[in-house]
């Protein structure tokens, strides 16, 4: 698969990025990086965000680039299983929605009972087995990533991802593909626990032909195109090209 394309960037209009550079300056680095499809997904806030103008920063800055192929998207919390911070009809402007399962630094999601990794395995696979079921999700990002857990304690990775069977996985994966949801590569593969933990559960994506977005998840200009640091591993994966996912819809009519 191509390493061309990343859909998980922040501008300053995410509250935990840095506020000292534009969404053009973040689309020139990516384009110095090779990327050549790119979206912005910035976090969703109720009591903040405004869908239009969120897409229309994105607009503008494209604009600017106008040989780069962008996208406006967008990153939402589940906030327990089945839940999300933002309603369909506040995402329908976006090009692609995106979802975190889950960000317990976010006060509003519940969390496990106890930081166990029996609790962590059980609650990360509710909340991931419950969105492949949303049909107006596109991708789920870094998944099976539990943090801030590590705040708390420390985290096993491997430990936990042993709780579950192929199985398991195969239950998840039969939803993702029902829903035409794609799973997220995130820059979080460039540690090694991360990417040994996750290879069963990805490897078996693969095979099933589940399809596969990537992210840097990028808050300032520094981590730009961070992805591209686990190219080794994903070549590995050997993803055909066929899988790459690409946004369904480029600007919105409505927006």
């Amino acid at each position: 698969m191509k390493l061309d394309f990343d859909y998980h960037n922040h501008t300053m209009l995410s509250r935990c990025s840095r506020k000292d550079y534009t969404a053009a300056e973040m689309l020139q680095r990516m384009q110095e990086k090779g990327l050549k499809h790119v979206g912005f997904s910035d976090h969703y806030y109720a009591d903040e965000t405004n869908p239009l103008n969120q897409v229309r920063l994105v607009r503008q800055a494209a604009a600017q680039l106008p040989e780069m192929d962008v996208y406006a998207g967008v990153e939402v919390d589940m906030l327990w299983p089945g839940h999300l911070d933002a309603s369909e009809e506040a995402l329908s402007v976006f090009d692609y929605v995106s979802v975190a399962c889950p960000h317990w630094h976010n006060p509003a999601i519940v969390r496990p009972l106890f930081y166990t990794a029996d609790c962590l395995a059980q609650t990360q696979y509710d909340m991931l087995l419950s969105l492949a079921e949303i049909p107006y999700v596109d991708v789920v990002v870094h998944p099976f990533t539990f943090y801030p857990a590590a705040a708390y304690m420390e985290v096993d990775q491997e430990a936990v991802m042993n709780r579950y069977m192929i199985g398991d996985y195969d239950r998840l994966i039969d939803g993702l593909l029902k829903n035409q949801i794609a799973v997220e590569l995130h820059a979080n593969l460039k540690k090694p626990d991360y990417a040994r933990a996750l290879l069963p559960f990805l490897k078996r994506c693969v095979s099933r032909g589940v399809h596969f977005s990537m992210g840097s998840d990028a808050h300032w200009l520094g981590v730009v195109g961070s992805i591209l640091g686990a190219r080794e591993y994903i070549d590995a994966l050997q993803i055909p090209d066929e899988l790459a996912f690409r946004p369904k819809r480029k600007y919105a009519e409505n927006a």
